[in-house]
């Protein structure tokens, strides 16, 4: 492990260097001046794949400025002002909304959506001198994230291409655009990080100043909220548990096949040890027999017979050694075969392992979100009763102070009569 983390740190070190030595002429799709405004396109760089759906960008510069074009096979829609939130390794994070309305094409019968992110050339500096660790997209409709974990691979292709857009763009040509959701550097260096929400807090209510009605008809609506809530969070755990189950059957499945594969490449080496051994065994019978029929010939055919023993002997050694060969080639064959099959399960379980590492995480943030919105709700409402009852108490003493300033000259009935219907 420590050799490995070496090689990583070595490897994350001098990457960059490599990637100004490479030929970027395979990263870069269209490159042109129009109208006095660099018209740059890199190719499209996959940043997600999971099973079925997988998730690509493209780097642009055009009359809009530096902008990116995302495209989500059969992966979620983008809408318009949703956010694409990038975590590099060293938990800096950047967001970035989509600014257009957003389109679909097919591919094959799967729908591809694609939208229009706003980018400068400080966020592409970034994109090629960080290693982004994870992405989100959050769609701000309905408030929910879904959380993707990049692997290594992906995150060097999204740096060569960033480099090299770098390298090729002149940025006197450039449109400025000023991007306010990108998170910008503080004084002392670091990103500042971009919250997923922004709420104002209030202060914390009197329950005292609040009616039995009033508290009565909060803490039922606040039970209704917490069943509803506790009953969305057994949902998804039991969906949760579902995926669990079913990845468990599909390594229990893979870990079957590969055994039925192993017996399968060493009956095959057995058996052709097998014939293999008898071949051997075979021209070992046909030498001692024709050795025995030498000598049983007279003595004027002994030369011809010692000739044709020689030539039995080493047409029997020439088999022997191709049987041989050919059992090396099968068995290396077989050993190919097998590793091949235990490097594509292995591969499948890891990716299976990071899906269900990305839908828990998104699930957990969806229901962070949705409890923190209701407690925000909560102290609303109860704020608004507030302030509902400071009126009416205020109401109140000032028909007090009315009725002590009557005139002293009324008679005492009358007095009587409008304090009554004060009460009233």
């Amino acid at each position: 492990m420590r050799n490995k983390a070496l090689f990583l740190s070595w490897f994350v070190l001098f990457t960059p260097l490599w990637l100004f030595g490479q030929d970027c002429g395979a990263w870069i799709a269209e490159n042109k001046v129009v109208g006095g405004t660099h018209i740059l396109r890199s190719q499209p760089v996959t940043l997600v794949v999971r099973g079925n759906y997988s998730y690509s960008i493209e780097i642009m510069s055009d009359d809009r400025g530096i902008i990116a074009k995302m495209y989500s096979k059969a992966g979620v829609e983008f809408n318009q002002e949703d956010e694409l939130i990038v975590l590099d390794m060293g938990q800096n994070r950047r967001s970035f909304r989509f600014i257009g309305m957003g389109e679909m094409t097919q591919d094959k019968g799967t729908p591809v959506h694609q939208n229009i992110l706003q980018l400068d050339l400080p966020a592409v500096q970034w994109f090629s001198s960080s290693d982004i660790a994870t992405l989100y997209i959050k769609n701000n409709i309905n408030n929910e994230m879904r959380k993707f974990t990049d692997n290594p691979n992906r995150q060097l292709e999204l740096r060569h291409a960033a480099t090299c857009f770098m390298q090729m763009i002149d940025k006197s040509k450039v449109v400025e655009v000023d991007i306010t959701e990108v998170a910008k550097p503080t004084a002392d260096g670091k990103e500042k990080p971009i919250s997923a929400t922004k709420t104002n807090v209030k202060k914390p209510v009197d329950m005292s100043s609040l009616s039995d009605d009033e508290l009565n008809a909060m803490r039922k609506e606040l039970k209704d909220t917490k069943d509803k809530l506790r009953a969305e969070i057994e949902e998804e755990k039991v969906k949760a548990g579902q995926i669990k189950q079913q990845l468990q059957q599909e390594v229990a499945l893979a870990r079957e096949n590969a055994a039925q594969q192993k017996k399968l490449y060493a009956d095959e080496v057995l058996e052709a040890r097998k014939k293999s051994q008898e071949e051997i065994e075979q021209s070992k019978k046909q030498i001692a027999a024709q050795v025995m029929e030498a000598r049983q010939k007279a003595d004027t055919e002994i030369e011809h017979f010692q000739m044709n023993v020689v030539e039995a002997k080493q047409k029997a050694a020439e088999e022997v050694q191709k049987a041989q060969v050919q059992s090396a080639q099968e068995i290396a064959a077989a050993r190919e075969k097998a590793a091949q099959e235990l490097k594509a399960a292995k591969e499948k379980l890891e990716l299976a392992k990071m899906q269900y590492a990305d839908e828990v995480s998104s699930a957990r943030d969806n229901s962070t979100s949705e409890i923190k919105r209701i407690r925000e709700e909560t102290a609303a409402l109860i704020q608004e009763a507030r302030t509902k009852a400071q009126g009416e108490r205020e109401k109140t003493v000032e028909d007090v102070v009315t009725s002590k300033k009557l005139p002293q000259s009324k008679s005492c009935k009358s007095r009587k009569m409008q304090l009554t219907k004060w009460r009233e």
